[in-house]
C-alpha cells in the first residue's frame, strides 16, 4: 500500500492513499530499474462481518 505524505498550509501532515502496487519483474528486467504496477485503488483493511 502506498500513501503520499504532505503538509498543508497550517503545517499539519496529511496522508493520501494512492493504491496497492506490485513489482513487475519482467518489465523491471527489461528496463534495468524497478517497475511497479498499481493493482488496486481500494483495499479492504478489516475482516468482513459474517
Amino acid at each position: 500500500m502506498v500513501f503520499v505524505r504532505e503538509k498543508d498550509a497550517r503545517g499539519l501532515m496529511l496522508y493520501q492513499f494512492k493504491g496497492e502496487y506490485e513489482i513487475n519483474t519482467h518489465e523491471s528486467y527489461q528496463e534495468g530499474c524497478l517497475v511497479w504496477n498499481r493493482i488496486a485503488v481500494r483495499v479492504k483493511t478489516y475482516l468482513p462481518k459474517e
